[in-house]
């Protein structure tokens, strides 16, 4: 059965009141299909960076970390990339200020910690 003019047009209203309302954070929304969080765990356990989320969420990072004790650990897991990769990753992670690191003074390194 084809639609008529008048049910196309106010198809395309309903729909432009639909998106003006969730431009002004009104309208209605579909719930997701999965939980947000679990799309978001399962996105951001790819790569080295992954890898290290996964070792905050663990509370690996409770006590100061070096970068060859945090490189021993993914591999203990599994997961094996190269220092300066975790190296990357880890900087990252600072960046978004999820871990702090500080300087150790005797071996002149850096240790990562979560930041609380």
């Amino acid at each position: 059965m084809a639609k008529t003019v008048q049910d196309i047009v106010k198809d395309i209203h309903k729909m432009v009141d639909e998106l003006a309302g969730l431009v002004e954070g009104q309208g209605t929304r579909r719930a997701p299909a999965a939980s947000s969080r679990r799309k978001a765990d399962a996105r951001s356990t790819k790569g080295a960076t992954g890898g290290v989320r996964l070792l905050v969420a663990d509370g690996y990072f409770n006590e100061p970390r070096e970068l060859s004790e945090v490189v021993g650990e993914l591999k203990k897991e599994g997961r094996h990339y190269a220092k300066s990769t975790v190296s990357m990753a880890l900087l990252s992670l600072t960046r978004e200020r999820l871990l702090t690191r500080l300087e150790n003074k005797a071996t002149k390194n850096w240790q990562y910690v979560i930041r609380r």
